[in-house]
């Protein structure tokens, strides 16, 4: 219920932020630092929750008793200047990964005559979203459902209260703005964000069906891209199916799980 009373409209309410300061064509520092405080607004927020609901399992007798090994309690110089270095390897791998990725997937976009942005949100969103793939389908393989949800919603937070800002704080210059990311990209963001609400409403759960859904519009998405990217005469055709097929199916499916829940809430 927090996720949805909370995080969902939270990501709302930042895509629809991120969609407005684009509409100009730019991303400037200032938005960054807007960003950046929503991030360390948020950041405290749910730390004060956090604190609460510590605070309200303690009372209620239901605080978490964790047992360390020995090994896990070793203390000493060695003990900080292995973990310390482990760290900082691992940080330096992720920055060198990083440049390799971007600039890997340039020459992939050159080669292939793709745009940029194509490239960006095809191939290297999909890598950079593996990890919280990962962590999901465990959380959601070993019951932890609420895990498996909010590692998304955070995820989807912070990749722009954080990364964004600070990629426009740390830019020289204004980040321009592609006119197919807002007319089409940013949209989609919010869209696919604004479609959670009724999902997850629904029962409060979420089914194969929802999952495929989801899956289906992304594969959509994708296609989308690639074939506008090459100029493909099949792209208008598609646009028609999505606008006037997919998504009033969308809509009804979404009605149709909201009326089937109530259903059975008034039966029990």
């Amino acid at each position: 219920r927090r996720v949805i009373r909370i995080d969902v409209p939270i990501v709302i309410t930042i895509s629809v932020v991120v969609y407005l300061m684009s509409i100009d064509g730019g991303l400037s520092t200032v938005d960054g630092v807007i960003l950046l405080m929503g991030f360390l607004a948020y950041s405290y927020f749910t730390y004060v929750q956090i604190k609460n609901n510590s605070n309200e399992e303690e009372k209620e007798g239901e605080t978490f008793q964790y047992h360390l090994s020995p090994d896990e309690l070793e203390k000493g110089t060695f003990f900080y200047i292995k973990n310390g270095g482990l760290l900082l390897i691992g940080l330096a791998l992720i920055v060198l990964g990083s440049n390799w990725i971007v600039d890997s997937a340039v020459i992939i976009a050159r080669i292939l005559g793709l745009s940029e942005l194509v490239i960006g949100l095809t191939i290297i969103s999909i890598g950079t979203s593996l990890p919280e793939v990962a962590t999901s389908l465990s959380a959601a393989r070993k019951g932890n459902a609420d895990i498996a949800v909010a590692n998304v919603m955070g995820s989807n937070l912070y990749n722009v209260l954080l990364t964004l800002a600070l990629t426009l704080i740390i830019a020289p210059n204004v980040l321009e703005v592609s006119k197919d990311a807002i007319t089409l990209d940013l949209p989609f963001m919010v869209l696919v964000s604004m479609a959670c609400i009724p999902i997850f409403i629904a029962g409060f759960n979420l089914t194969r069906v929802d999952g495929a859904l989801f899956l289906s519009y992304y594969v959509t998405y994708l296609t989308y891209l690639v074939l506008n990217a090459i100029n493909s005469p099949i792209v208008s055709t598609m646009q028609g199916v999505i606008l006037y097929a997919a998504i009033p199916l969308t809509i009804l499916y979404m009605m149709w799980r909201i009326y089937v829940h109530r259903t059975s809430i008034a039966e029990f």
